[in-house]
């Protein structure tokens, strides 16, 4: 079993292609690629606004969609309660979810609750590249390339191809999928090469200072001395005497 990621797939909702740019057939294809990635027995967290319009056409869509599916209620989701939304497609509703140490929610959260580490969250959209529909969660700090905390991490369809992505892949590759921002993505670049640069004048520090103890250091200044192999050869065959002596005493106590 796997699990999959989905948010604001907003099926059948014609002014989201004007806020979020996205091509006009946009429920086909999402209702296409679910279908081509998720199997049966597979999970997917849906983190919320499933559709906008007649009910008609998410009764039409959800019996096609494969997997177990869990829904976060998103703002759009609000004007029909969990229990209407588990008689029509999905096994759970809720309005937030902890799962795996992360909590789910549909809108950005402003805190995390004791045991969770992440926030994935849908909402914002394509906000990175032009989302045009102007809301608070879409101002200021956002507009300047990065969520509000390092913790959060924004779902959105837009950057992922209008494809379900499995959770795994989406923790392990936040920034294949937009989801901390590119000024965020930029920042933890160079973040990895101080840590990384760091961590090699440490080790460079510690060679600097060593002073070996043993012949049978395999320190790099150990290796570079010229009698370092005669030393170990002479190491290796006391230790080999040493233990032969011990079987021999062994066998002549039993004798």
């Amino acid at each position: 079993m796997k699990t999959f990621l989905i948010s604001d797939t907003h099926f059948n909702h014609t002014k989201i292609e004007t806020y979020c740019d996205r091509p006009s057939d946009f429920t086909d294809r999402i209702v296409h690629n679910w279908r081509q990635v998720v199997q049966p027995s597979d999970l997917v967290i849906h983190v919320g606004d499933v559709f906008i319009g007649k009910r008609e056409g998410w009764e039409a869509i959800y019996p096609t969609l494969p997997g177990r599916k869990i829904l976060i209620r998103g703002n759009h989701d609000w004007h029909h309660n969990c229990k209407w939304w588990m008689e029509h497609g999905f096994d759970f509703a809720c309005d937030a979810l902890t799962f795996q140490h992360i909590w789910f929610t549909h809108k950005p959260a402003k805190s995390l609750p004791s045991g969770t580490h992440l926030n994935i969250h849908g909402h914002l959209h394509n906000i990175w590249h032009g989302f045009h529909k102007d809301e608070p969660e879409t101002e200021t700090r956002t507009r300047a390339g990065k969520l509000y905390f390092p913790w959060q991490r924004l779902f959105a369809v837009e950057y992922t191809d209008y494809k379900p992505v499995e959770l795994s892949k989406f923790l392990s590759d936040p920034d294949k999928y937009q989801a901390r921002g590119p000024v965020a993505a930029k920042e933890a670049v160079v973040t990895a090469a101080q840590s990384a640069a760091e961590k090699v004048e440490r080790q460079r520090v510690r060679l600097a200072t060593h002073v070996c103890k043993s012949p049978l250091c395999r320190c790099p200044k150990a290796l570079k001395d010229s009698d370092y192999e005669q030393k170990f050869i002479t190491k290796t065959k006391e230790s080999g005497s040493k233990a032969m002596a011990k079987m021999g005493n062994g066998k002549s106590r039993k004798t």
